[in-house]
């Protein structure tokens, strides 16, 4: 589970840059799941 975290981090990293805003909504909750 924290290795899934560390990895969305890192998408959320490259998406921030493209997605602004919208990529909190990444970091929280079960939508981490999705993000991997």
């Amino acid at each position: 589970m924290f290795a899934d975290k560390v990895t969305a981090e890192m998408h959320n990293s490259e998406l921030k840059a493209i997605a602004g805003e919208d990529t909190i909504v990444i970091m929280m909750g079960p939508t981490i799941v999705r993000a991997n």
